[in-house]
């Protein structure tokens, strides 16, 4: 999802991590909204960070954190890291964001005899 949502939670602490980069645009509130109703979080600004793995678009001088991967708010927990990796980019100015995600396996059903 693409929007600014910035450092401040403002009610939203299920989703919103608060180490955003920025300020949030008030056109994107829905972003926050959608994924409340859904229970969902925004992983990428739920893990502390420097700014450098923040910083998904620049251009002009213009730095912004605009891309967001949403993830079950039950799932949260399996989720390790979330950045963006400055040696891949997209096109010039848009960096790709990475998320670390643990997984669980199921184990295998025994068979009856």
């Amino acid at each position: 999802m693409n929007g600014t949502l910035g450092k401040r939670r403002d009610g939203y602490e299920e989703v919103h991590g608060g180490h955003g980069f920025g300020i949030r645009n008030e056109d994107v509130d829905y972003i926050l909204e959608m994924a409340q109703s859904f229970a969902l979080a925004c992983m990428n600004i739920w893990f502390q960070k420097l700014d450098k793995y923040l910083i998904m678009y620049e251009s002009g001088g213009v730095q912004s954190q605009i891309d967001h991967i949403l993830v079950r708010g039950a799932d949260k927990g399996n989720v390790t890291n979330c950045k963006v990796n400055l040696e891949e980019a997209c096109v010039k100015q848009h960096r790709l964001v990475v998320m670390d995600l643990k997984m669980r396996g199921r184990k295998p059903k025994k068979r009856k005899r």
